[in-house]
């Protein structure tokens, strides 16, 4: 039988379970089920996909993306039980969700979030800025720093993104920018505004 090796960030839809060659993966592997079939998959590749290992069972289970907020609450509070008879983590999240939630829908979402991190484990979503320069006459509204990803244009625009324009920035993004000549004598770090949750996006 033919030995096939899988090497690290080879992900699961590449993979031909139906062949008759025998996959030899070079890193620490895992069973896990997959549409109710047994795989062995590495965990490292596992893990920068976003997932982990419920318990020793082959039960894989998606992180939850949280706020750098959340994320902080969850530092402070997983160490919790969930439920008890005195402070457990199910208290202190709907304390965080009620302080911290601006409509009803938010309180029910977050919530969720902060449930499914405490048994799925999370990772945390980068923070991200608009660049936001000031307003003058003829330009209301339409003055934010955005990039064509196509043609690598920079326009002066709306925060709202089409097509391949982006608006939102990483801090390694702005960094970056900052070193391009079109940046010359500006200070994209005195410009960039934090994106609020609910306008983030991937």
């Amino acid at each position: 039988m033919e030995e096939k090796e899988i090497k690290n960030g080879d992900v699961y839809g590449k993979l031909d379970f139906d062949s008759d060659e025998k996959v030899v993966f070079p890193t620490e592997v895992t069973m896990v089920k997959i549409d109710n079939r047994d795989v062995e998959l590495p965990v490292e590749a596992l893990e920068a996909a976003g997932w982990r290992k419920v318990n020793d069972d082959e039960n894989v289970v998606k992180k939850i993306e949280l706020s750098e907020a959340e994320a902080e609450f969850m530092e402070c509070n997983k160490h919790l039980p969930f439920r008890s008879e005195a402070i457990d983590f199910l208290v202190s999240a709907n304390t965080y969700v009620d302080e911290h939630a601006v409509t009803l829908e938010d309180d029910h979402m977050m919530l969720k979030r902060l449930v499914q991190a405490y048994f799925c484990g999370y990772t945390v979503r980068e923070t991200k800025y608009y660049i936001k320069f000031p307003s003058w006459q003829g330009r209301k509204g339409k003055t934010y720093l955005n990039v064509d990803n196509d043609d690598g244009e920079w326009l002066l625009t709306t925060k709202i993104p089409l097509g391949s324009i982006q608006s939102q920035f990483t801090q390694k993004e702005i960094d970056a920018m900052q070193q391009d000549e079109r940046a010359k004598g500006f200070d994209l770090n005195a410009l960039k505004v934090k994106v609020p949750d609910d306008e983030l996006k991937d």
